[in-house]
């Protein structure tokens, strides 16, 4: 596990007005914003307070006991969310209701719980969503659920954990290559999950990354981590209150969290 401070290493140019100003500006001309500088201006003091909280809330973290871990954490990453929010979109937030976690569990357990097989549902509104929208294009999440088997089964970093503990299949990993490989094989399972033909993955995966043979393990490790990596601490900050089985899953939240850094420091620069 990296140490916190090494990690933050990483963003100290982006706690610099003038840089993060010029850096804002540069980003919203290529996306073709009317007022980039005024937006930029506008904007640089926000963004280095959203890294500021979210180091500050990482660095409590550190020195807190394993049981409010998981709510420090948890916000820690929603700030460096809503900093990579503004290199997108100039106007974030436009309301308030954009505000919102975005996901919500179920509150009140049953009697036979099990926090594997509990289940989280997308709201219309709120950080997920917009993070899933601006951030990735994807939409229509509302209403779409997943169960902490999916989500915790989708961190690669976890795979092998799951794969140990033997009673049930976790994994919905698919390898399609290894390193120093320059090439993709890609199973025919795949195109059946994405609902297309050879023909038309290979011109989507040409279309998406262009220089997959440079991005595929960070592309790879963005999409499937940060499926996840939200959903699962916004939910061990609710179960964690109500549950004293919760030890190895806020270490697990702790981990996933602290990987999210370099998620974010990708779509930063």
């Amino acid at each position: 596990m990296h140490k916190f401070n090494d990690v933050w290493t990483s963003y100290n140019l982006f706690f610099s007005v003038p840089f993060v100003q010029n850096f804002l500006k540069k980003r919203y001309q290529k996306l073709n914003y009317s007022d980039a500088e005024q937006h930029s201006f506008k904007n640089s003091y926000p963004f280095i307070y959203y890294l500021e909280h979210s180091k500050n809330y990482y660095q409590v973290a550190a020195q807190s006991p394993v049981s409010v871990q998981p709510v420090l954490l948890f916000y820690g990453m929603s700030q460096l969310l809503k900093a990579c929010l503004l290199t997108q979109n100039p106007v974030y937030p436009e309301n308030t209701a954009v505000l919102a976690h975005g996901v919500s569990t179920r509150k009140r357990k049953k009697q036979s719980y099990d926090f594997l097989d509990d289940e989280v549902k997308i709201q219309k509104s709120g950080l997920f969503s917009q993070v899933g929208e601006e951030l990735f294009h994807v939409k229509q999440l509302e209403g779409s659920k997943y169960t902490m088997n999916y989500l915790l089964s989708c961190v690669p970093e976890l795979d092998t954990l799951f794969s140990n503990l033997g009673t049930r299949s976790f994994s919905h990993l698919t390898t399609i290559g290894s390193l120093p490989a320059t090439s993709l094989s890609i199973p025919e399972q795949v195109t059946r999950c994405y609902h297309m033909n050879h023909e038309r993955l290979y011109s989507f995966l040409k279309e998406s990354v262009p220089a997959y043979h440079c991005l595929c393990q960070k592309i790879r490790y963005v999409f499937l981590t940060l499926q996840a990596v939200y959903i699962i601490v916004h939910l061990l900050c609710t179960i964690s209150k109500i549950t004293r089985c919760m030890h190895r899953w806020k270490k697990i939240a702790a981990y996933i969290s602290l990987r999210c850094w370099h998620i974010t420091y990708y779509f930063i620069i």
